[in-house]
């Protein structure tokens, strides 16, 4: 039976007893009337003492009572934020989950292969910044100013040799000066030996090489699964030409996996290996793991009745875009590699004819102090060869200087092109890791979990149902707390504030009453089904029943204010006329006459039974509980047994 059909009946019920009452109540009240009347005590109509109230000291309240339904603290509806067929359901309706518990899942293949290739684009960016960051600048310049030291003793020379042709001083200075030569051409020798030296140890050339050819095989292998992924979907049928393709692809990554594997053995076991280049191989094999791990993901998902949907279509589209820009990438930081491996053996060969040229200033200076320290008895035709030839050598030798100058003022150009090259390479590492972790953050869009501990109130899917982002997974709702949810119309609305007390009952748990406190009061006029203007109110219970579940029907009584230890008198008591309030004031005099007045009060809080009285009455005086309209009258007493003897007896200490 509904709610309302019970109050249907009560009503009923209450019309009956109402009918019997009039039966048997209305000929006594009607005797009664007549023995009061006997008495001659107008403002009396009763016999019980209930006729008299004592005023007094008490505590007046108001409240307001107000319907509504029991909730749980909070309840959510779940959905998956992406769609997809459901391929696992862990729990059931009624099951007990807590906050972050994974309720439901579903098809996640191509977003875990989103997933590995934002991971490989990344890998390949920072094995790029890696290339190019060994171009050795520093090497570079010592190596250019090593080439004008060279040059500015070779003209040095030059001019020394045509200074002592031209005057024949033989002379010890200059012999100190050949000497100076000698140390000068000696030091620049050592120099340039450690310069050569220094790159001849720290070549990683071919291991470069290597590393970016290694990166260019596992973006065509990347590419190559991306677009047969593709063609997969595409198609909805695999073909036998297709499952060859994904095969193959299996096979070249398990290829691609041990060879990685092997240079990184290989490296390892090299004491001249550094682990910036080990860790840069480590993640070389991890590239590869994971490209084996989807080659063989794509071929163990493959059937022969796809059925692939636009939306994982256009995303595999994306992922062969994506795809083809990383083999792009790696195939421009080969070419890049290339060309600073090529720059690196220019620099290896220049770094050797500059050790050449050192020796042969070296053998030079000596040869010079020794020709200088022989007679200068020689054939003047001879002397003007060597002139010649002495200044022709000056000439190369400033010649040599001045293009030693320019390449070591061109070095800053240099530099300044590696800055940008590895500007755009760290840009790219910052959008691959910006795709990275974007493609993780979507991993939840493929689980629901619990939001927060509850019960699952309702499981609406099951293993194998097509999910989409509008459909409803779970309902999950909190029931560490419950509220009465439910109105108060806008007469009420300044009344009622949070934090006041409340007293629930509900239909279904009869003569009990449940403490609560109002937590929510709404600021927003809404229409209830009854098209009344209303505003939202929670009351949330203090002491809820064991077991007790949403939807069920309350009533509570919701206390607005409260005024304690004031005079109050029962509400019934009061009448209204023309603006004023008044009581009828009962006295008894020594002739024990009994006399009802009208008195006129001021009130202030009018509760559900009583009123604060302001002024008019103290504490102790005595009033009708029924206002009465007659204005003063009086009764005596009488000695007569008639009916109606009695009157001051039934008027004593009644409240």
């Amino acid at each position: 039976m509904s709610r309302k059909n019970r109050r249907i009946v009560i009503v009923a019920a209450a019309l009956v007893v109402v009918a019997v009452a009039a039966v048997i109540v209305v000929p006594k009240l009607l005797l009664s009337s007549r023995r009061a009347s006997f008495t001659g005590f107008a403002g009396g109509t009763g016999t019980g003492t209930s006729l008299i109230y004592d005023v007094k000291v008490q505590d007046v309240a108001t409240s307001t009572t107000v319907s509504g339904t029991v909730n749980p603290a909070r309840t959510a509806t779940l959905s998956f934020q992406a769609q997809g067929k459901i391929t696992a359901v862990y729990k059931k309706e009624g099951d007990t989950v807590k906050a972050g518990e994974v309720i439901a899942r579903i098809d996640s293949a191509t977003h875990d292969n989103d997933l590995a290739q934002a991971e490989s684009r990344y890998r390949t960016s920072l094995i790029s910044i890696e290339t190019a960051s060994t171009t050795d600048l520093a090497a570079a310049k010592t190596q250019l100013e090593t080439a004008v030291k060279q040059a500015e003793i070779q003209q040095l020379s030059a001019e020394n040799n045509l200074k002592n042709a031209s005057v024949g001083d033989t002379s010890a200075q200059t012999v100190a000066n050949l000497e100076e030569q000698i140390t000068k051409s000696e030091e620049n020798l050592v120099t340039a030996q450690s310069n050569l030296k220094y790159l001849q140890d720290y070549d990683t050339s071919d291991l470069q090489l290597k590393l970016s050819d290694a990166s260019v095989n596992q973006a065509e292998l990347n590419f190559d699964m991306a677009q047969t992924r593709l063609a997969v979907l595409e198609s909805q049928d695999v073909t036998a030409d297709q499952l060859a393709a994904l095969q193959s692809q299996v096979t070249q990554a398990k290829i691609n996996l041990q060879t990685a594997q092997l240079s990184l053995k290989e490296a390892a076991a090299s004491t001249s290996t550094s682990d910036d280049r080990l860790e840069i191989m480590q993640e070389q094999v991890d590239q590869a793991q994971v490209s084996l791990t989807q080659a063989q993901s794509n071929l163990a998902n493959a059937s022969t009745d796809n059925k692939a949907s636009q939306t994982d279509i256009d995303t595999q589209k994306a992922a062969v875009v994506s795809a083809q820009t990383g083999l792009e990438n790696a195939e421009a930081n080969y070419k890049t590699t290339e060309a600073s491996i090529a720059q690196k053996k220019l620099n290896l060969t220049a770094a050797q004819l500059q050790v050449t040229q050192a020796e042969r200033a070296v053998t030079d200076a000596k040869n010079n102090l020794a020709s200088n320290q022989k007679t200068i008895d020689e054939d003047a035709a001879v002397k003007a060869d060597n002139l010649t030839l002495l200044k022709a050598n000056v000439e190369q030798a400033a010649s040599s200087l001045a293009l030693a100058h320019s390449n070591l003022a061109s070095l800053s150009e240099t530099a300044r092109k590696t800055a940008l090259q590895l500007d755009s390479l760290q840009e790219q590492k910052n959008q691959s890791l910006l795709s990275l972790e974007a493609t993780r953050l979507t991993s939840g869009n493929y689980v629901v979990t619990a939001p927060y501990d509850g019960i699952i109130t309702a499981l609406d899917v099951q293993v194998g149902d097509q999910a989409t982002s509008s459909s409803s997974v779970a309902t999950i709702a909190d029931e560490s707390a419950w509220y009465i949810q439910t109105y108060v119309d806008e007469l009420d609305v300044l009344n009622v504030k949070v934090g006041e007390d409340a007293l629930v009952t509900m239909d279904v748990y009869s003569n009990q009453t449940f403490k609560g406190k109002v937590t929510y009061v709404g600021h927003t006029v809404v229409q209830t089904s009854n098209n009344v203007n209303a505003y939202a109110v929670k009351i949330q219970m203090s002491n809820p029943p064991a077991t007790v579940v949403a939807g069920i029907a309350a009533d509570a009584s919701i206390t607005t204010s409260v005024a304690k230890g004031v005079l109050a008198v029962p509400v019934e008591s009061i009448l209204s006329e023309n603006g004023k309030k008044y009581v009828s004031v009962v006295s008894v005099d020594a002739n024990k006459k009994t006399t009802t007045t009208r008195t006129e009060v001021k009130t202030r809080i009018e509760g559900d039974e009583y009123v604060q009285i302001t002024s008019g009455l103290k504490a102790g005086d005595r009033i009708l509980r029924t206002a009465s309209t007659a204005a003063t009258t009086s009764s005596s007493t009488s000695s007569s047994s008639a009916p109606g003897r009695g009157v001051l007896g039934r008027f004593a200490g009644g409240n």
